[in-house]
Formats: structure tokens, sequence, C-alpha cells
């Protein structure tokens, strides 16, 4: 495997510049998965529309470049996110299971090519998926 080239260094303010990117970026990507799902928890059968969810199918801390892209996100109820002993944190298989059997292939088949995507977070990067994240909102 490659190594990773050293990052540059950056000043106070570029780090505060990514920090509040960043931050504005994922209320995106939660606001754009939570409007794909309908306001709703997306296991079948469950008809909750209050205390809502976005979870990203592939880890947020171990996948950048699947961060901020809304095919990694779905909107689950607190049980079925954390809580419940079938949910998305507690079970693979709960996961697995739910989007094998309820998702379109191409999502599934897209999060499987790209699970191993390494990006590096910058302030342009940040920029061009807020852009991205806001046109989907306005569709």
């Amino acid at each position: 495997m490659a190594r990773r080239a050293k990052p540059k260094k950056i000043t106070a303010a570029e780090k505060r510049e990514l920090k509040s990117l960043a931050r504005k970026a994922l209320f995106l990507w939660k606001a754009v998965v939570r409007k794909n799902a309908g306001k709703r928890c997306q296991v079948v059968g469950c008809k909750k529309t209050k205390r809502l969810q976005s979870h990203h199918i592939e880890s947020y801390s171990m996948n950048r470049g699947l961060r901020y892209d809304q095919r990694n996100g779905i909107l689950l109820c607190t049980r079925h996110h954390k809580f419940g002993r079938v949910s998305a944190h507690k079970s693979f298989f709960f996961m697995n299971d739910l989007l094998r059997n309820n998702f379109e292939h191409d999502r599934w088949d897209f999060l499987i090519a790209h699970y191993l995507d390494e990006v590096e977070i910058t302030i342009p990067y940040l920029k061009e998926q807020i852009a991205r994240l806001e046109r989907l909102m306005g569709e």
C-alpha cells in the first residue's frame, strides 16, 4: 500500500475554517439523508417519524471518501440506530440484511466499490461537497 504524503502545515485560521466547513457539510449530509428517506425510519415495518438519526453505513470515522456521500446514509429511529438489540451499531447482520433486501443494488455496489477510497479533507474539497449537497437539497 502506498504511503500517504505528509499533510502540509495549516494555520489556525485554516483549521477553524476546515472545522466550520466540515460541520456544515455534515449538517447538509444529514438533511439530504432525511429528505431522501421521506423523513421516516427506513427499516421495513417501522413507522417512526420522530427521533430519527442519519447513520453512516460505512463508518464516518474510517472512510473519508464516503463521509459526505448521501448513498452512504440511512435514516433510522433511535431503536434501529443504536438502542435496539438489532440495530445498526449492534448487529452487522441487521445492517447487511437491511441493505441487501431493501435498497437498490447499485447503491450497495457503489459502497463496495468505494469503501477504500481515500480523500484528503481540504477546504476546496469541503466547499465542493457543500455545493453538491445544497444542490441535492434543492431538488
